[in-house]
């Protein structure tokens, strides 16, 4: 289902079109996240993001894995968050926050402030059934903090 934090809900494939540049067939499985978009279609475009000011993003560019450069992309943190609105759709309050943060094969997945914080190695475990927050306790600590400072 889409809008749920384990990967069913937000690892998408994407399909490129671009013969110039990508072989036929080519598929690559690095992560990245909708914020890397921007960054990615600026280099590609020739346009360096500091030549715009107003212009921020967490993002990273992407372009070197659309092409067949072994340039890999550096390991970083991927995070989702979405709120559960509670009462009038037109209240903009939102009832709790849902969270989800992505580092090599380590996701962890929260829904809720309140709830706890679970843990899955994603090489080991894709479908996400392997709680292993007890098991990986320095791992689960830094997604929790995580968690916690967007809270």
């Amino acid at each position: 289902m889409k809008r749920d934090l384990f990967d069913g809900g937000i690892h998408v494939p994407m399909i490129v079109h671009w013969p110039a540049a990508i072989k036929t067939g080519r598929v690559d499985h690095t992560p990245w996240a909708f914020a890397d978009v921007l960054p990615t279609f600026a280099e590609l475009a020739g346009v360096p993001l500091t030549s715009v000011p107003r212009v921020k993003t967490n993002g990273t560019s992407i372009r070197p894995r659309l092409t067949d450069s072994p340039t890999p992309i550096p390991e970083r943190i991927l995070y989702w968050e979405f709120g559960r609105q509670v009462g009038d759709p037109n209240s903009g309050i939102v009832g709790d926050v849902f969270q989800a943060a992505r580092r090599g094969k380590w996701k962890a997945v929260r829904y809720g402030k309140e709830a706890p914080v679970q843990l899955f190695n994603l090489n080991n475990d894709p479908g996400e059934s392997n709680d292993l927050s007890g098991t990986h306790p320095e791992i689960h600590a830094e997604f929790t903090r995580l968690f916690q400072e967007h809270s």
